[in-house]
Formats: C-alpha cells, structure tokens, sequence
C-alpha cells in the first residue's frame, strides 16, 4: 500500500520523501527514470551490461548526494539527467582509458561540450541544469528537438532521422549548430541573476 502511494506522488514530493530518510521512493525515482537513463546509457557505452552497472551506481550516488537537489533551481528529472550524464561519461572515459571503444565523434560532442571539466565556469550541477534549459528555450525549434532526442532519449542520428523525418545529414546539421549555440552561451559569463538572454543567442 506504502508503494502504491509513493507512485501516485510527483517527483519532486518522491525527493522530499527521500530527503527525510525514506528509501522507499528512491524504488519509486528507479523504476520511473532508470528505462530513460538506460538507454542513453547504453548508447553512450554501447554495452547493455556496462549500461546496466553504470544506471545501478547512478542511483546509490543518488540516494548518497540527494540533499543537493534544491527543487528552486530546476525541476527533478532535468537535475537527474545533468546527475547521470556527468557519471555516464566519466565511465566513458574510463573505459576508452582501457581502449574498451573507438571513439566516435557523434558521441563525444556532447562530453566535448559540458564534461571537458567536471562544471562549467564554475556552476553546480543544479545551476548547470537551469543554464541548459534556459539555453534550450531559446534554440531553433528543430534544433531543440535533435538535441534532446538524442541526449534525453538516448536516440541515433538515425533513429532521429525516422522519428522525425529528416534526413541523417539535416539531424546532424541541426544537431551541431544546436550545440556550438549551447556551447557558446555556457563560455559566456552568466548575468548576476543567472538567466540567459534571448539576445546572446544569434
């Protein structure tokens, strides 16, 4: 009954939960967000078993570190997702260490972009969560849907292409330009009430 609950609760009343100590509603957070996570996990490491240890860590690191989640500066599921693909690609850097892959330039674009240090210009990862969704906000529609179709949901250039209809050459063109845009106005010093303006994004 404790269980049936939980699952009618919102994310961010889940993190409240497990705030105060109940590790029940991490169970919840694992079976709502860890299908998700798993398959950007496995694209980024291409393995289903490295994937599968990778989203298992992901939540004990979670359930250790959960008190930063400050639910004022972003909602749940964007923190979770800045959370697990800062640890995704620190495992992907372990294992091209071991020459466990080749890399592939697709796939680093984004490590490239917000993981070459562990935060951008200094943030935290909530502040970095707030940063890319405001960035976000303001790209070019399709720009915006390449982005996170690939990065949210895990998807292949491929894959976005059938998803939307474009060809594999426009998703990447509109993938790139979306990231060099995203990257630009991370390098920027953010204003002293840390939004992003529509302006800086030409």
């Amino acid at each position: 009954m404790s269980q049936l609950r939980h699952s009618l609760l919102s994310d961010e009343a889940l993190v409240e939960h497990l705030q105060n100590g109940n590790a029940d509603a991490l169970t919840i957070l694992f079976g709502r967000h860890s299908p998700r996570l798993f398959g950007i996990a496995r694209r980024i490491l291409r393995s289903d078993a490295e994937a599968e240890d990778a989203i298992q860590q992901i939540f004990l690191d979670v359930f250790r570190s959960i008190q930063q989640f400050d639910p004022d500066k972003g909602d749940f599921r964007t923190w979770l997702l800045m959370f697990a693909y800062q640890r995704i690609f620190n495992c992907r850097r372990s294992l091209s260490a071991h020459r466990f892959f080749d890399t592939d330039p697709f796939d680093e674009l984004l490590p490239e972009l917000l993981h070459g240090s562990e935060r951008p210009l200094g943030y935290s990862l909530a502040e970095t969560s707030v940063l890319i969704e405001q960035v976000l906000s303001h790209l070019q529609p399709r720009q915006r849907q390449t982005i996170e179709l690939v990065y949210y949901e895990g998807l292949t250039a491929e894959e976005v292409s059938s998803r939307t209809g474009e060809t594999v050459r426009v998703v990447r063109h509109n993938l790139y330009r979306g990231l060099e845009k995203l990257r630009k106005a991370l390098c920027r010093s953010a204003p002293s009430d840390g939004t992003v303006s529509k302006g800086g994004l030409r």
